[in-house]
């Protein structure tokens, strides 16, 4: 998933010093969003605005968030994971996964 915690997890990795490509997969349509938010301000609202992290930092910190994507098979014995994002396909080996489901 790419809510809260993967932006989260994202952001640690980069203040810890990791420098490796760094990419997560997100099926929902914008960045991830203060959801505690949600039952405190009217149903007319911009998720746009309300995002924990927007584009300017994902680009300053070299993480690429992608959004509209569906992971469909991690084949872990090889490291690959497999999404789908409008219709595209995309492949990755990885040296290291996370999950977070939300």
């Amino acid at each position: 998933g790419g809510g809260p915690s993967a932006i989260s997890a994202a952001e640690s990795l980069r203040q810890s010093g990791f420098g490796g490509k760094l990419v997560v997969l997100s099926k929902d349509s914008y960045l991830p969003y203060d959801r505690t938010m949600l039952s405190k301000i009217a149903m007319k609202m911009d998720l746009v605005k309300m995002a924990i992290r927007d584009d300017k930092f994902m680009n300053q910190t070299g993480i690429d968030f992608r959004l509209n994507s569906e992971v469909v098979k991690i084949e872990e014995k090889s490291k690959i994971v497999k999404s789908v994002a409008l219709q595209e396909s995309w492949t990755s080996r990885s040296s290291r996964f996370e999950c977070y489901a939300g």
